[in-house]
């Protein structure tokens, strides 16, 4: 019988751990420690959007995906035109070139904005500051 009630116990805690392995896969637990105001008329995306165009950006060069695509659709609303490129270094290549060869003032750029991909925990802080 005590057996029964160990293997039982057992079973609880894998299938507990399980659900909780689904749920943060999922996003559930994110989701429920960082509450957003349903009031909120904007999102992040737009703030930032709204500060570029505030410095005069005219361009934005980035890689695009899913984590950034709320900054550029943001700005291609506010009338800032997004350049997506297939490499951050490319991105910044033709940032450099664009403010080059329009003779831009030295106070107001373009914009590069890219992500990093970090392979291993320690390396972020070590490589990227």
């Amino acid at each position: 019988m005590d057996l029964l009630v160990g293997i039982g116990c057992a079973s609880a805690g894998l299938l507990a751990a399980a659900l909780l392995g689904v749920a943060y896969r999922l996003g559930l637990l994110y989701q429920l420690c960082h509450k957003v105001d349903p009031r909120s008329p904007r999102h992040g995306g737009e703030l930032v959007a709204e500060v570029l165009k505030a410095h005069g950006v005219r361009f934005l060069f980035a890689l695009a995906g899913g984590h950034i695509s709320p900054v550029l659709v943001a700005s291609e609303k506010l009338g800032i035109r997004v350049v997506d490129t297939r490499h951050e270094a490319t991105a910044v290549f033709a940032a450099d070139a664009v403010s080059r060869l329009s003779g831009a003032d030295v106070e107001r750029g373009d914009v590069v904005l890219g992500t990093f991909f970090c392979p291993s925990p320690g390396g972020c802080g070590i490589t990227y500051g």
